[in-house]
């Protein structure tokens, strides 16, 4: 019996040693910000913060997303040549072997200051929910005071007064000197007309009772365009209408990555 206690108490006191030992080494120096929601420590280790999406400078196929560049130096803004505490939570790595962290500087919750800002939006993949409802609240007040992504803003081809989401694959085709990036309110001012692809909404139009412009999937947590071959899939009992791209994401949404809503 006195074996068997040792043996238990060599295994718990290696285990609250090794657990000491994992929260000091969640520690480290920032060396460099990738974009709005990963960096690299002095050590090489990548860090992805958990619970949030920022927009991509890299996309594969893409490219660089709209406001990726502003989400990018709000991070380096927070971290940048600073010391991260980093808290992790059920699942510690990614596919990409990255490290999953809340990551925090001083008093400063990194991964809430970005949402809050309006710097990134939120992504919420379990095991990893702890801050979940922390994140949607800060998401909804960033939303309603429209900060950075969220502020409503389109792209106007100058040559012809017709104006485009950010997302419009258009762009690509108009001269870069024609391009200018204007708010809902300066492109009514001037009476530009909507581009007849992309089809871009300065207000939400009324509609019918219980439909909307998007679809959510109440099982997956996704939301799709009408048109989209996923959305057309969902049954009855799980389909959620939003009027508005905002509202979906307000409600925890995702959106699909075969429609891009």
């Amino acid at each position: 019996m006195d074996k068997r206690r040792i043996i238990f108490a060599f295994i718990a006191f290696a285990l609250v040693a090794g657990l000491i030992a994992l929260q000091k080494s969640l520690k480290g120096d920032v060396a460099r910000v990738i974009d709005g929601d990963t960096f690299v420590l002095k050590t090489g280790q990548h860090i992805r913060l958990i619970g949030i999406n920022a927009p991509e400078l890299h996309h594969p196929t893409l490219g660089e997303e709209p406001y990726g560049r502003e989400a990018k130096g709000h991070l380096e803004k927070l971290i940048m040549g600073k010391k991260v505490r980093l808290e992790l939570d059920v699942q510690t790595h990614d596919k990409y072997g990255r490290l999953l962290a809340y990551a925090y500087v001083g008093k400063i919750f990194v991964n809430a200051k970005m949402v809050e800002d309006g710097y990134a939006q939120v992504m919420t993949i379990p095991p990893n929910v702890k801050y979940q409802h922390l994140f949607l609240k800060l998401q909804r007040e960033a939303m309603e005071k429209e900060r950075g992504l969220w502020e409503r803003r389109f792209v106007v081809d100058k040559s012809k007064g017709i104006y485009h989401l950010p997302s419009c694959p258009l762009l690509k085709t108009i001269a870069s000197k024609n391009k200018v990036e204007m708010r809902a309110k300066e492109i009514t001012d001037n009476k530009y007309k909507p581009c007849d692809v992309c089809k871009p909404i300065l207000s939400s139009p009324p509609l019918e009772k219980g439909k909307g412009e998007y679809v959510g999937n109440k099982s997956s947590k996704k939301f799709h365009r009408l048109d989209c071959p996923w959305a057309k899939k969902i049954s009855e009992k799980n389909r959620l209408y939003f009027t508005t791209r905002e509202e979906a994401i307000k409600q925890g949404y995702t959106p699909c990555l075969v429609c891009k809503p």
